[in-house]
């Protein structure tokens, strides 16, 4: 998980969403953390970011997968 190891921290976010047929422009705010858990196994991201009229986050976690000799990401978002 050493390839990981230039991220790690807190960092602050910037997002920009375009308008679409599903939401109109907005632009927001926030801060995400990645870190290492479970004696170094695995690196964490969990961030929130604060639009106008809305919130947004997500937790997510980045692995190795031994057999097939790459990382896998997983995450699970919150509205």
């Amino acid at each position: 998980m050493e390839k990981f190891d230039f991220l790690l921290g807190v960092w602050q976010l910037k997002s920009e969403v375009p308008k679409s047929q599903f939401s109109e422009s907005d632009s927001g705010e926030g801060r995400g953390e990645f870190k290492r858990i479970l004696n170094d196994r695995y690196v964490t991201f969990d961030y929130q970011l604060e639009y106008s009229n809305s919130k947004s986050g997500a937790h997510a976690i980045f692995v190795w997968d031994n057999k097939y000799k790459n990382y896998k990401y997983f995450q699970i978002l919150r509205a």
